[in-house]
């Protein structure tokens, strides 16, 4: 270890201390910039006759506690052992007469009778007699009285001697920079780590159990007893800074919270041009309760994941599901999803049967194949091809008839008939297989998948041990993620425009100026297919003309009408119907009645860089006696429009100013129209 030269006059000077330490260019790996400041333990500055690691002699003196202690405690590192503070003795005014340093291993441990039951602890006492004794004048002068160098035990070597307990101290100018890493979101593993690749782990002066430590003992600090008050005062903010922000929080009866659920002006928009399709996975617990987190997910027009919402569950019930769901379509003007996607829990099945009775509810394909590694582990390791079978006759999307077959074949081939498992999954089918998933749309999500991809994305962000308030914030910074990668998307949609294979054909020409670029490139490939399929024309009866439609060497492919007056098109692989987009087949009968072009009716637009353009406003209620929308619906109405106007504008600041300057003219016109109407209320009184 380096001797840094300190002087001492019978009193040693207080230290001066270096919070930060330029990183010689030869140090450190060499990925890192050579400029890089990181804050490093500093050794104690100044002129002294002596120098920290000196032996300690009887007779020393130093001016406080921590100088005798920071003497004493760099002789430890020097030799390898670490140190502790032991007896005290005071004078009868409670002023300080003796203090005593020893030893980490002087002592002996006490195991008590009622910790047999506990995990034990190794023993770190080997009854080691090594330590300073000092005297404490009234004027506060530290004199050693007393030496013992020897040990009873064999002391660190040089590469271990940084890891002694004495030898480690998280800096206040470490601190901060780990409380802005923290802030950042960055795991403490990685804060640690970052240290330990700039300056050496020898230099950092803490280990990653000390940063561990530091931090829950900071999050215990910061919300102990009153997390509930703390997320109130969160979400006050929130309504502060965001008019549209909605909440609502259910107290259990013993007053704490049971259920949590949020959601940001932002979501409120997104699920009135997007909401069409949810996901919904609360199986996560992000929480130092242990609380499940249940967002609400969606895709938008470039097929991202979008969060319209997020709940913190106390359990799994149904009767937690339906205050979920209900407090849900609350928040969005009541407006239903066409296609809900979860796993395949029976309270929320039930809870979405009974407030979202005409809602389509399928199956996440993921989770039934880990179902079905669980109930059927021994024949998926036993047949391997089962498992190919299996996921056969769920992708079937040809005809109910084609599924029958090969669900019956599959049942004989491995000898399942009569398992139980596989029975109440058949009868359940018409939420998982393909070929009934196609009746509704679902924007060709076929799983859960977007909430499995978040919750991957918040293992590595958030931890078990967070608050109510703290997830709140983490939470906050995820999303803001999600957005900045959606705001990228709509800035390279609108900004180019994709080439098609084929530059002269107005079919693609149309769609490459309508999609965004990921919905024309899938567009796209439905449209090369028309190179390698066929058609075959089965009847002709009036108006309509049906048609089979094959790729070459196939005989699976789909049967389309064409209504000769209205250029119309359907297909029984109902792609359109499922996906919002038209398929090969469609595409295929169009260009051989010499339609070129696409239709408007065709153009989803979910699936446009327009998507987010336009009203959203739903027709609400009317009143049954004079056939007028309701008064409180019409204020519902106008008030979420307002809303939503100003949310669209928040990232424009001319928008904004134009909509203020114009919103100070409705509010005059207004309260005109109030006075008047108080006076007619006055005259028809008097």
């Amino acid at each position: 270890m380096e001797e840094i030269p300190i002087s001492v006059h019978k009193v040693c000077i207080s230290p001066k201390t270096r919070p930060f330490e330029h990183i010689p260019s030869n140090s450190g790996p060499p990925s890192l910039n050579k400029n890089l400041i990181i804050p490093t333990p500093s050794p104690i500055d100044s002129q002294m006759q002596y120098t920290l690691g000196d032996d300690p002699t009887v007779g020393m003196s130093f001016s406080n506690e921590e100088e005798a202690y920071q003497f004493y405690n760099a002789y430890a590192r020097k030799v390898g052992f670490s140190i502790r503070k032991s007896h005290t003795k005071r004078r009868s005014d409670k002023s300080l007469r003796h203090k005593l340093f020893v030893c980490s291993k002087e002592g002996q441990t006490i195991v008590e009778p009622t910790a047999k039951d506990h995990k034990s602890r190794a023993n770190r006492r080997e009854g080691c007699l090594a330590r300073v004794g000092f005297t404490i004048n009234r004027g506060n002068v530290w004199t050693i009285q007393k030496v013992i160098l020897d040990h009873t035990h064999a002391c660190a070597s040089p590469t271990k001697r940084h890891m002694l307990r004495s030898q480690r101290k998280i800096t206040p100018a470490q601190r901060v920079l780990i409380d802005q890493m923290n802030s950042a979101g960055i795991k403490p593993s990685r804060v640690c780590n970052f240290f330990q690749e700039a300056i050496g782990a020898e230099n950092v002066g803490f280990t990653q159990m000390d940063n561990d430590n530091s931090v829950n003992g900071k999050r215990a600090k910061y919300l102990n007893g009153r997390d509930a008050q703390t997320l109130m005062e969160e979400l006050e903010k929130k309504c502060n800074e965001d008019p549209s922000f909605f909440s609502s929080i259910q107290i259990h009866e013993t007053g704490q919270v049971a259920n949590f659920f949020w959601a940001d002006g932002r979501s409120i928009l997104d699920y009135a041009h997007f909401g069409d399709v949810v996901c919904f996975d609360p199986t996560f617990q992000t929480n130092k309760y242990d609380m499940s987190f249940a967002p609400i997910l969606g895709v938008n027009n470039h097929k991202q994941t979008i969060i319209f919402g997020a709940a913190l569950l106390c359990d799994e019930t149904t009767e937690s599901f339906i205050w979920f769901l209900q407090t849900f379509l609350k928040c969005m003007s009541n407006k239903h999803p066409i296609t809900i996607f979860t796993n395949q829990c029976k309270g929320m099945c039930k809870a979405i049967a009974t407030v979202l009775p005409n809602t389509k509810h399928r199956l996440c394909i993921w989770h039934i194949f880990q179902n079905a590694n669980i109930n059927l582990g021994h024949i998926i390791s036993n047949h391997p091809k089962f498992s190919m079978a299996l996921k056969d006759c769920i992708y079937e999307a040809r005809s109910v008839k084609k599924l029958e077959e090969k669900w019956l074949a599959m049942l004989k081939d491995y000898d399942l008939e009569g398992d139980l498992w596989l029975e109440n999954l058949y009868a359940i089918r018409e939420r998982w297989s393909e070929v009934h998933c196609h009746e509704s749309f679902c924007a060709e999500i076929t799983s859960t998948q977007s909430c499995e991809s978040l919750n991957n994305h918040l293992k590595n962000t958030f931890s078990k041990k967070l608050s109510l308030g703290e997830f709140m914030k983490e939470y906050e910074r995820s999303i803001k993620r999600l957005r900045e990668k959606e705001l990228s998307e709509d800035f390279k949609s609108r900004q180019s425009k994709p080439i098609p294979f084929l530059t002269n054909v107005p079919i693609l020409i149309t769609a490459a100026n309508a999609y965004t670029l990921t919905m024309f490139r899938d567009f796209e490939v439905e449209c090369k297919k028309l190179a390698y399929s066929s058609c075959e024309l089965l009847d002709s009866e009036g108006l309509l003309k049906t048609y089979r439609v094959c790729e070459f060497g196939s005989e699976d492919g789909g049967v389309v009408t064409f209504n000769l007056e209205d250029h119309s098109v359907s297909c029984s692989c109902r792609n359109f119907e499922y996906a919002g987009f038209l398929c090969s087949h469609a595409l295929k009968i169009l260009h051989e009645n010499k339609i070129y072009d696409l239709q408007n009716r065709y153009i989803l637009k979910r699936w446009t860089n327009y998507a987010k353009e336009g009203s959203t406003i739903a027709c609400q209620p009317m009143d049954s006696m004079n056939g007028l929308e309701t008064l409180p619906s019409l204020y519902t109405r106008v008030s979420r429009k307002a809303l939503t106007i100003a949310v669209k504008s928040s990232a424009c600041r001319e928008a904004l100013l134009y909509l203020e300057e114009n919103l100070n003219k409705i509010e005059k016109g207004s309260e005109e129209i109030i006075q008047k109407a108080r006076l007619n209320e006055y005259k028809e009184y008097s």
